[in-house]
């Protein structure tokens, strides 16, 4: 029983370092690394768009962070499901930096991708106050609890300001998440993903949200696939202050902020705004079986610039209750006289509190990111 059991507990172990693949090690100097080249590719990669400038990379890898881990987190993307169009330029700009710079000797690509959603809301959120990608954020060592494992060491380089350590019960230090967000949003990174056997690529044809439904149809789905609340979903839906809608991808047109390059709550203050009118209209008229209905912003600063709402986002806020094709018969004229939505003050909540909304969409996108692993089969990175 005893020559058993060691069988047992060997086999358990050589499990454990299998689910990694080869990757057996990774260090917060390489993730600090890693994360510098993928901040320099965010800023360095600038297209224009009726005539305005901005960074397609830095909404592209928030999106493909979460488009990944749809099905689970395996680094493979099918570029031929329509609900990837537009994620080729990310993706493939991505591939280039993790082949070119051998990221792909210390991490899967699985990781890669996560960290790369991960470094697309802090490069965003450093937008908004003209900070640099390049500035960190660190944190003096006497803020840290006391450690023998920090010595000069943590004097010198400082840590991530995410990062607390404790004790756990085995004896060993480890990188603790903590809540507190103002500015920045602080998403804990743990490896330990795999990727699939044809990962960059995939024929597999996973099924995404549908733009068009209610508020019923995307809390189910966010709980389904990724385990979500329905305020967790209200919280990572923020995520749309990045980027823009394209006819030649999805075929929803419009911006659904004044500054896609910012990540902040202003999309929740867009949303709430008592003084904006939104109508309903039809993007793709010419096909009636496709349609594309979206709310478009009619008058103000934001009628000015074409704003516009998906349905999944207009749900959060008014109780619209749109049928199967996507069209509002009750208010598709002006969207107020709808009645509020179970959500509408947690989309308040957030239009007024910056600093809550960096807090729950770390948690929430954080969840996200571990989609198809147990807590125990990703790890923090070590210290050295």
């Amino acid at each position: 029983m005893k020559v058993n059991g060691l069988k047992v507990a060997f086999l358990f172990i050589l499990s454990l370092d299998g689910l990694c693949a080869h990757f057996t090690y990774l260090t917060q100097h390489q993730v600090s690394y890693t994360k510098t080249l993928l901040s320099r590719l965010m800023m360095n990669t600038v297209d224009t768009k009726n005539g305005e400038t901005f960074h397609p990379i830095i909404a592209g890898s928030v999106r493909l962070g979460f488009h990944d881990c749809v099905g689970g987190c395996d680094g493979c993307i099918n570029l031929n499901n329509p609900d990837n169009a537009g994620l080729d330029t990310t993706f493939n700009a991505l591939n280039d930096l993790y082949a070119r710079e051998r990221i792909d000797q210390i991490m899967s690509r699985a990781d890669f991708f996560a960290l790369a959603g991960i470094v697309g809301a802090e490069v965003g959120s450093k937008m908004k106050y003209g900070m640099g990608p390049m500035q960190s954020r660190r944190m003096p060592y006497f803020a840290f609890n006391r450690s023998p494992y920090f010595g000069f060491r943590g004097l010198f380089y400082g840590f991530p300001h995410h990062y607390r350590y404790k004790r756990h019960f085995y004896g060993f230090w480890r990188p603790r998440f903590s809540t507190r967000c103002f500015t920045s949003p602080c998403i804990p990174f743990r490896w330990g993903r795999r990727d699939c056997p044809t990962s960059p690529i995939t024929t597999e044809m996973r099924v995404f949200p549908n733009a068009l439904g209610n508020l019923t149809e995307t809390v189910d789905y966010f709980r389904r696939v990724f385990d979500l609340t329905p305020e967790q979903l209200a919280a990572v839906l923020g995520a749309h202050t990045l980027g823009d809608a394209g006819k030649d991808a999805s075929g929803f047109d419009g911006e659904w902020v004044t500054e896609r390059d910012v990540f902040d709550n202003e999309f929740y203050r867009v949303l709430s705004d008592q003084t904006q009118l939104w109508m309903q209209e039809n993007e793709n008229p010419d096909d009636p079986n496709k349609p594309r209905w979206q709310w478009n912003a009619k008058k103000g600063k934001e009628g000015e610039k074409g704003l516009m709402m998906l349905n999944t986002d207009m749900e959060l806020f008014k109780n619209t209750a749109p049928n199967s094709e996507g069209r509002v018969t009750s208010c598709p004229a002006d969207v107020s006289t709808c009645p509020s939505s179970r959500l509408a003050d947690r989309v308040k909540l957030y239009a007024s509190n910056n600093a809550k909304f960096l807090d729950d969409f770390s948690v929430a996108y954080g969840k996200m990111l571990t989609t198809g692993y147990k807590s125990w089969e990703l790890r923090y990175p070590s210290l050295y």
